[in-house]
């Protein structure tokens, strides 16, 4: 008697993101999982993947491109009272 085998599952959509493309997902929580005083600084992160349109299993794997909002850099300068150009 032959072996039942499952139906290959279907492909997966493509994407319209892209490494050219990226989804803008929202950090919603950053946690750290350390103790104080510990050396490391391991951290819990949830991402807000509302739109994506594709399904994240446990086991998957993603990229994460951080990007800097430069105006925060210019207020802690401003606020420290420095220049900026302090080496």
């Amino acid at each position: 008697m032959p072996e039942a085998t499952a139906p290959p599952k279907p492909a997966a959509p493509a994407s319209q993101y892209t490494r050219a493309n990226p989804f803008p997902a929202k950090l919603v929580v950053n946690r750290t999982l350390c103790g104080e005083g510990s050396k490391k600084d391991t951290r819990h992160f949830e991402l807000d993947l509302r739109g994506w349109g594709l399904s994240y299993e446990v086991g998957d794997s993603m990229t994460v491109w951080p990007t800097d909002d430069l105006t925060v850099g210019d207020e802690i300068i401003k606020t420290i009272g420095a220049s900026g150009d302090e080496e």
